[in-house]
């Protein structure tokens, strides 16, 4: 059942299931463990998927801000080949949507989309 943050917008409980789908870089697994946001690892990879299917899916890593020693952030790499500059803010705009419907908003801040577009 879904859990409701403070403006009551819903958004979907995480799994009790731990990722296994995907082999997920030590960086990632370690943030997401010390983080408390391992159990969202899968589904966030599976509805980035299911959002961006003509993506290939590059894996996932830890960046870390330049200035400010203590941010880090978990990116999700996505290369997406012939999007236009609009169209692409689009699938940024609905992964976005799509991330604080799986995640209560102090999870989501934990998530990135990396989209790289390319020459169709």
């Amino acid at each position: 059942m879904g859990q409701h943050c403070e403006s009551g917008d819903d958004w979907m409980a995480a799994p009790a299931t731990s990722p296994t789908t995907w082999p997920w870089p030590a960086d990632v697994v370690a943030l997401a463990t010390q983080e408390n946001v391992l159990p969202f690892l899968e589904p966030l990879r599976e509805m980035t998927h299911q959002l961006i299917p003509t993506g290939h899916w590059r894996g996932a890593h830890v960046e870390h801000d330049p200035e400010l020693a203590d941010l880090r952030w978990i990116i999700f790499d996505v290369q997406v080949p012939g999007l236009t500059v609009p169209e692409a803010v689009e699938v940024e705009k609905r992964w976005i949507r799509e991330l604080l419907r799986i995640c209560p908003p102090q999870v989501a801040l934990h998530f990135l989309l990396g989209l790289d577009v390319v020459s169709a």
